[in-house]
């Protein structure tokens, strides 16, 4: 299990709950394994060395702060678990997982011997999909000179992600891309702002 060291994190930080977000489970202990760069870019989340937060307050438009939730500073924690925008993409993301089997759960899912190594692969590319999702989002908008994608941006950023992996990584554990569609689009609608109302 992956520990959090006090010394690294700011007083504002909250440790993540292993039970929503268990990376130790994500590890390439199963073959086929996961694509480098989510091995990568989660051995960097467990070792506290990724550029989030106080790094690059010099470097990032929104200094130490996250652009969608006011007054809060970034971190790896809140990056990836406590974000607003996070938190909506994790709702998706279980609505998705619950297509796979009979539970929205990833760590249940992971951990249930009834569940074939080759599914527990897919359902770990479904997971990767959103933590590459929320990466590279981050990126554009730190390293960049995009603005913080909207809501239905990521939702969309989410579903390219999802169809990339499926198309890597065939096989018929994946929901069918109709299926993936049917989740994701009425989500990008609903998060759509209102039309502007035409005043005659």
């Amino acid at each position: 299990m992956i520990h959090f060291n006090h010394s690294t994190l700011s007083s504002s930080d909250t440790f993540l709950s292993f039970s929503l977000f268990p990376y130790p489970l994500l590890e390439r202990n199963s073959p086929p394994s996961l694509p480098c760069k989510i091995q990568d870019l989660l051995w960097k989340i467990s070792h506290f060395s990724l550029p989030v937060g106080p790094p690059v307050t010099s470097i990032s438009p929104y200094s130490n702060f996250c652009p969608y939730c006011p007054l809060t500073s970034n971190s790896i924690c809140h990056l990836f678990s406590l974000c607003s925008i996070t938190s909506s993409l994790q709702t998706l993301t279980s609505n998705l997982l619950s297509q796979t089997s009979s539970s929205s759960s990833f760590l249940y899912l992971l951990s249930s011997r009834s569940i074939s190594s080759n599914h527990k692969h897919i359902i770990r590319l479904i997971f990767s999909s959103f933590l590459w999702t929320i990466w590279t989002s981050y990126t554009s908008y730190t390293f960049g000179s995009s603005s913080p994608p909207s809501l239905p941006d990521i939702y969309i950023s989410f579903y390219h992600n999802l169809l990339h992996n499926k198309s890597l990584f065939p096989s018929p554990s994946w929901p069918s891309t109709p299926k993936i569609k049917s989740i994701i689009y009425p989500a990008i609608s609903s998060s759509l702002p209102p039309p502007p109302t035409i005043l005659i």
